[in-house]
C-alpha cells in the first residue's frame, strides 16, 4: 500500500475539500500506524461541509477511536466508539466494533472489568437490534456473523447471566457454521472490494493495483 498513500496525500492537497479522499487519507494515516497524523486528517474529514454520509462519518469516528486506544486513551476511545454509535445508529458495525473494544479492555483493564462488561452488552445489544443490512462498502462481515452472538453471550456469562449467555452460544455456533471465506466481493452495482483491502469499496486502491500488474507485463522498449 506505500504507493497508495502518497496518492492520496497529493489528491487532498490538490482538493482540501474532497471528503472522500479526506477520508480515506486518515484511514490510510491509521493503517501505517500514524495515529496522530490519522486522528488530525479524520477530523478535518468529519468538519468538512460536504461530509455528510452519517455511515462514513460514523467509520471515521471509529478510526478515530482505534487511533486514540493504541495510544494509549481508552477514555477518549469509548467516547469516540459511541460517538460512531449515535452517529449511525442504524448501523451494526459501530456497535459491533465498540462491543469488541470494550472486551479487550476487560483483558487489558482487568480491574475495571465490570465496567467493561457493561459496555460490551451496550454495544452488542444494539446491533442484534438491528437486522436489516447495508451493502455499502463500510459494511463488515463480522458485524453480521457471529461475533456480537459471541461477544454478547460472554458478556451475559460474566454478570451472571448464564441462560441468556447459553441462548447467544448457540446462535452464534449456527452462524459460524453457516460461514464461507471470500476474497472479493461484488456489489450490485459492480464495484469490486477485495479482502486484502479490508472489503472496502475503494477505486483508487483497486486501479492502483490494475496499474502495478499491467506495468509487470508490459514489454517496455529500450
Amino acid at each position: 500500500r506505500a504507493q497508495y498513500l502518497g496518492l492520496l496525500e497529493m489528491s487532498v492537497a490538490e482538493d482540501p475539500e474532497d471528503d472522500r479522499n479526506m477520508h480515506y487519507l486518515g484511514r490510510e494515516y491509521m493503517f501505517n500506524g500514524r495515529w496522530e497524523d490519522a486522528i488530525r486528517t479524520l477530523e478535518r474529514h468529519l468538519s468538512l461541509p460536504r461530509a455528510t454520509w452519517r455511515a462514513e462519518r460514523a467509520a471515521s469516528m471509529r478510526f478515530i477511536a482505534r487511533c486514540e486506544n493504541a495510544l494509549g486513551r481508552p477514555d477518549r476511545a469509548l467516547d469516540w466508539f459511541r460517538r460512531a454509535m449515535d452517529e449511525a445508529p442504524d448501523q451494526r458495525e459501530p456497535a459491533v466494533e465498540l462491543a469488541q473494544f470494550a472486551y479487550d479492555r476487560t483483558i487489558d483493564d482487568a480491574e475495571n472489568a465490570p465496567k467493561w462488561w457493561a459496555v460490551v452488552i451496550e454495544g452488542a445489544e444494539h446491533a442484534l437490534q438491528i437486522t436489516e443490512r447495508n451493502l455499502s462498502y463500510l459494511t463488515d462481515a463480522d458485524a453480521w456473523g457471529a461475533k456480537p452472538y459471541d461477544l454478547l453471550s460472554l458478556a451475559y456469562w460474566y454478570t451472571g447471566r448464564a441462560d441468556e449467555a447459553r441462548r447467544m452460544i448457540d446462535k452464534a455456533i449456527e452462524l459460524n457454521k453457516a460461514g464461507t471465506d471470500c476474497p472479493l466481493a461484488i456489489e450490485t452495482s459492480g464495484h469490486a472490494a477485495l479482502k486484502e483491502n479490508y472489503f472496502l469499496d475503494d477505486g483508487a486502491y483497486l486501479m492502483t493495483k490494475i496499474i502495478i500488474e499491467l506495468a509487470k507485463g508490459a514489454d517496455f522498449e529500450k
